[in-house]
C-alpha cells in the first residue's frame, strides 16, 4: 500500500528499485485508499466492490502488466 504524500513510502519504493532494478518490479503501485479496506472487509474483490476506485484501477494496472509480461 502505496502513499506518496509520505515520504517514507517514497523512500522504500525508491530503495526497493535499487535493491531489485527497476527493470526486475513491476511499474503499477497500489495505492493506499480506504476503499480497498472496506472492499476487504465486505468480502468482494475491488473491481466488484467499486470498480471506479483508485484502488480497482491500481490492481487493474498491475493485472495488465502481469498479463503483457507472460504473453512475451
Amino acid at each position: 500500500m502505496y502513499d506518496g504524500r509520505i515520504s517514507i513510502c517514497r523512500d522504500v519504493l525508491d530503495q526497493l528499485k535499487i535493491h531489485f532494478g527497476a527493470g526486475e518490479m513491476f511499474d503499477a503501485v497500489i495505492r493506499k485508499n480506504i476503499t480497498l479496506v472496506e472492499a476487504s472487509a465486505s468480502g468482494k474483490p475491488i473491481v466488484d466492490y467499486r470498480p471506479a476506485s483508485h484502488g480497482a484501477a491500481d490492481y487493474m494496472s498491475l493485472a495488465e502488466e502481469i498479463i503483457r509480461e507472460d504473453s512475451k
